[in-house]
């Protein structure tokens, strides 16, 4: 077992859960801001792409648009607002073309054969008819091309569809992570708090243990190393309390051995019915007679208070008001009458004195005997 004061104990529990809780905490953020990052990261190249790609087709329409509602007929073919509206579509499919690239990527060659025709600016020195077939050519090359942009936006919507799926998936996984974290984080704190519950408990069955011994009258208590603790502080406070017992009742079984003595030594001139009350109020013995007379064992006497024992009322009251005013009387009458018993009795008080001359205990007897005669035997 190891051997540290329960104070630490505790604080080591305390600590340790709380480890497990930041632990399971830092954890649990790092997973979420790893998904959040993984669906941030994912879902904007994603969206961008779609928002371009959408963006680029309106655009390329609109600029088609543009094209095919051009008017260049023999008349205005010469004209300087022709030659700058061609200009001008010119550099917006310039401007639009990175975008188209960004796209298509090296996969399209229409934006390749696109670029060199958006130029209409040198067929203006040709004949109408033919400005009207490269018009037309570059429509429908421009239709292809926005039919492509818009399979690439519909292209990059299925795969946010399947996006989806994959960062649910990863979600779950994620979900996953954290609760075999949690299971995992919860096991070792179960496992630690109860070992500290077992290093708590086991030290806890020692004291009751010893306890018990103590009160069964077994005063041997193992020692222990002293490390200071509190359970060692304990088990050397009931060390020291089982010995002060330990001495005590040597003590009281010196003081019975005694008190048999000095009732031996009466009990063998006495034939009549006596017993003795001690110090302590208890009755220490009785002979014979006495249980007789009063139809008692042993066991309804011994180490019992005289008001708790067995015989009548009556006795006991004039006993416990003669015992109270330290009346000794010698040889007394009494006639004690009850419902189912009749007594004839001579009571004495002899008390019994130790050599300081104060009273150790008392003889009541309830017999006629000579009382100066066997107290002078006594003190003697």
């Amino acid at each position: 077992m190891i051997r540290i004061s329960m104070d630490k104990r505790f604080k080591i529990g305390t600590a340790f859960n709380i480890c497990l809780l930041l632990f399971f905490g830092f954890f649990t953020v790092y997973q979420l801001y790893s998904m959040n990052k993984i669906i941030t990261t994912g879902l904007e190249s994603d969206i961008k792409l779609i928002i371009t790609s959408e963006k680029a087709g309106k655009d390329l329409y609109y600029l088609q648009q543009k094209y095919k509602k051009l008017d260049i007929t023999e008349q205005n073919k010469h004209l300087p607002q022709i030659s700058q509206t061609l200009g001008r579509l010119n550099t917006e499919f310039s401007q639009l073309h990175k975008v188209l690239e960004s796209l298509t990527g090296n996969d399209s060659h229409l934006l390749t054969e696109i670029e060199p025709k958006t130029d209409l600016r040198p067929y203006l020195a040709k004949p109408s008819e033919e400005i009207a077939l490269k018009k037309q050519e570059l429509v429908e090359l421009m239709q292809k091309l926005h039919t492509q942009i818009v399979f690439i936006r519909n292209h990059n919507l299925n795969f946010l569809a399947e996006q989806k799926n994959a960062l649910s998936a990863l979600s779950k996984s994620h979900q996953s992570k954290i609760a075999t974290v949690t299971i995992f984080t919860a096991m070792i704190a179960f496992i630690i708090l109860l070992f500290l519950s077992h290093q708590i408990r086991l030290p806890t069955r020692k004291i009751i243990e010893i306890i018990r011994k103590v009160r069964d009258g077994n005063y041997s208590i193992p020692s222990r190393r002293q490390t200071g603790n509190e359970i060692d502080q304990i088990v050397a406070g009931l060390s020291i309390m089982a010995e002060n017992l330990k001495i005590r009742d040597h003590l009281k079984l010196e003081k019975i051995q005694l008190e048999k003595k000095r009732f031996a030594t009466l009990a063998n001139f006495l034939s009549a019915p006596l017993f003795m009350i001690n110090d302590e109020k208890k009755v220490a013995f009785a002979n014979d007679e006495f249980l007789t007379l009063f139809k008692l064992g042993w066991d309804d006497i011994y180490e019992v208070t005289f008001q708790q024992i067995p015989l009548p009322a009556e006795l006991k009251e004039k006993l416990t008001a003669l015992i109270a005013e330290k009346k000794w009387v010698e040889n007394e009458p009494w006639d004690i009458i009850g419902d189912n018993y009749a007594f004839e009795l001579y009571v004495s008080l002899i008390p019994v004195k130790t050599t300081d001359n104060s009273q150790a205990s008392l003889i009541v007897s309830l017999g006629k005997i000579d009382c100066r005669k066997k107290s002078a035997r006594i003190n003697a």
